[in-house]
């Protein structure tokens, strides 16, 4: 028992130590010695000199502070950058290009490595965030140099502004996204390109064998292969299983073919001619590669609009015209040029006035 008068109080739990501040680390000299070169080696593209500026102005904000490790360790941005960059080619960019695969393993090897060797990773990482930068946001190849009479994205992008808005930001890989076109074509075909990734391993080798023409109602020996390539192109249900042994063309094998044509611009008349021949055996390795093309053209398309667009698909054969909502509002056939010869011109404007005769 305690003595009379004496209270009993429990020990006050001790108290963490302060946290030790991060020390800020500063390579003046590495930084400028890089900079004066234009070379960073760590890159499989080394040089850097069309970026020369944009680096510049970022390290100089900084005094030439670090952007992407604290004491040797990437930050949740720089993780973030990282993972973005892994999944690239999901896009239609190269990883190889942003040397995507090594920056987990240069970032690892950091916290142990000399202030002079964070200074090129980190510059290194600068010069790679801004080129996926530039590239997310007008495309990787200029429109001059395939004669593009048009305002490539929403005009030129401030990449100092942007890497140190990353070097910052909560959520480093979102903020990427938002330099990318923001249409929904764009989106689905990054969806698309995912699936014939995917579908191209699936069907790697599958061809129908092509004879004149194979009618509704006809045989065709080529049958299951044809079921098979359609239910891979989704053209064909899950659902709409025919008999895995037979021959005859006809029923639901039919209305797949039907929308298989209306996707690739054929005549949907369920008729298997030369053009869906041609089409439904071209490799979807080469369908891969388009959209990879096409998504680089949709990062040339202009971002803003100060009155709903007109716009024609060359390819398409299509004028379509869409409403504030940004909805196809009206949708018609158009004549272009021919590719080589005389070229139908690619260019933005505006429209003062429409002539209907």
């Amino acid at each position: 028992m305690l003595p009379f008068g004496v209270s009993c109080r429990r020990a006050a739990p001790p108290q963490p130590p302060p946290p030790v501040p991060v020390p800020i680390e500063r390579a003046k000299a590495q930084i400028e010695s890089l900079l004066a070169t234009q070379r960073v080696t760590l890159l499989a593209h080394p040089h850097f000199g069309d970026l020369i500026e944009p680096v510049r102005a970022v390290y100089a904000a900084r005094d030439h502070e670090l952007l992407w490790t604290k004491a040797g360790l990437a930050t949740p941005q720089t993780r973030a950058i990282v993972a973005f960059l892994g999944a690239i080619a999901d896009r239609g960019l190269d990883p190889a290009h942003y040397d995507a695969g090594a920056w987990p393993a240069r970032f690892a090897a950091a916290k142990s490595g000399t202030l002079d060797s964070r200074a090129e990773l980190d510059l290194a990482f600068t010069v790679t965030v801004m080129r996926l930068a530039s590239d997310l946001h007008g495309g990787r190849v200029e429109s001059k140099e395939v004669e593009l009479a048009i305002e490539v994205g929403s005009g030129p992008i401030d990449l100092a502004a942007l890497v140190s808005q990353l070097g910052a930001s909560g959520d480093a890989a979102k903020q990427l996204t938002t330099i990318e076109p923001a249409y929904s074509g764009y989106q689905r075909l990054i969806a698309a390109l995912r699936q014939y990734r995917a579908m191209d391993q699936d069907a790697e080798g599958i061809v129908i064998s092509e004879v004149k023409v194979v009618e509704p109602g006809s045989e065709y020996r080529d049958l299951p292969k044809l079921v098979m390539l359609l239910r891979e192109l989704g053209d064909l249900p899950p659902g709409e299983i025919p008999d895995a042994d037979s021959t005859l063309y006809a029923g639901p094998i039919v209305e797949a073919v039907k929308r298989f044509q209306a996707r690739h611009g054929i005549d949907a008349d369920g008729r298997i001619g030369p053009a869906t021949f041609r089409a439904i055996n071209t490799p979807l390795s080469w369908r891969v590669r388009q959209i990879e093309l096409t998504l680089e053209r949709w990062r040339w398309a202009p971002r803003r609009f100060d009155r709903p667009p007109i716009i024609v698909n060359l390819p398409e054969f299509a004028l379509r015209g869409f409403d504030r909502e940004g909805r196809p509002a009206v949708e018609m056939r158009v004549v272009v040029g021919h590719a080589l010869r005389t070229p139908t011109p690619v260019l933005n404007g505006t429209i003062d006035r429409i002539v209907f005769q």
